[in-house]
């Protein structure tokens, strides 16, 4: 678990707290899980290493290490390109050392950026990116899934996703196609609001229902909100790696 508080001139109006979270969980023996805090640049970040591929560890990480060193203070459409230009880079080396053929060596990422009033977020594949507000937790990015894809063509309900025998078939990630694209958002952010962003392991033991009674509950304690969710997710089963970060605002 990582915690701490800053005050940076990012952001005149706004301070966060963060509390970092990964586990290898109950099955799998490598944590392909990983994630970036670069606190004082205000740029959080989840990467989740393609489970049955080879070395989705080395992307993950690969993903993480890239996107820290990215300079924040700049207008968000520059931040934008930077962000994009990073995991296109990534891709491209992703698909280098895997050496062509069927080997994939890939990873689903999902991002945050506060700058002064504003929330940038982005992602890759699966792994999600949620606001808490007002007591209600909301999914901000859209998977990218064949399930999703089902759900938007109108041949599925949500409701089917849970028990589709497709639903962890994902379209797009770092490293497994020649050409990347990366989906972004924009935000303004309002004082308490919670940013949750997490791997597909907490998912596939918690619905969104679950973790929001969670946060409501101990909505003054990010701290004791995550670590309630992670020995949830320990306590049914943990089938896979799961990592997630929780970023508090709050107005000065």
């Amino acid at each position: 678990m990582l915690m701490s508080e800053l005050n940076t001139k990012i952001s005149a109006d706004f301070t966060w707290s963060v509390v970092s979270f990964t586990d290898t969980g109950k099955v799998r023996k490598i944590n392909e899980d990983d994630f970036m805090a670069n606190n004082a640049q205000a740029h959080w970040a989840v990467a989740d290493g393609m489970g049955g591929h080879d070395a989705g560890d080395v992307a993950s990480q690969a993903i993480s290490k890239a996107l820290y060193k990215i300079d924040q203070t700049a207008e968000f459409g520059v931040f934008v390109d930077r962000v994009e230009d990073c995991l296109i880079e990534v891709n491209q080396n992703l698909r280098t050392l895997a050496g062509g053929g069927d080997r994939v060596i890939g990873s689903t990422v999902a991002g945050l950026a506060i700058q002064q009033q504003y929330a940038l977020y982005y992602w890759v594949g699966d792994s999600r990116v949620y606001r808490f507000r007002n007591k209600t937790l909301k999914q901000l990015s859209i998977d990218h899934t064949y399930t999703q894809e089902l759900v938007d063509q109108g041949k599925i309900s949500i409701a089917e996703v849970a028990n589709h025998p497709d639903k962890n078939v994902i379209t797009r990630a770092v490293g497994a196609d020649e050409h990347l694209f990366v989906d972004f958002e924009i935000e303004k952010i309002k004082a308490n609001d919670v940013y949750f962003i997490c791997s597909d392991g907490v998912e596939k033991e918690m619905d969104d229902k679950q973790v929001e009674q969670i946060l409501v509950e101990h909505q003054d304690n990010m701290a004791d909100a995550g670590k309630i969710i992670l020995d949830t997710v320990i306590a049914k089963g943990a089938r896979d790696n799961v990592t997630f970060i929780l970023v508090s605002l709050q107005q000065q």
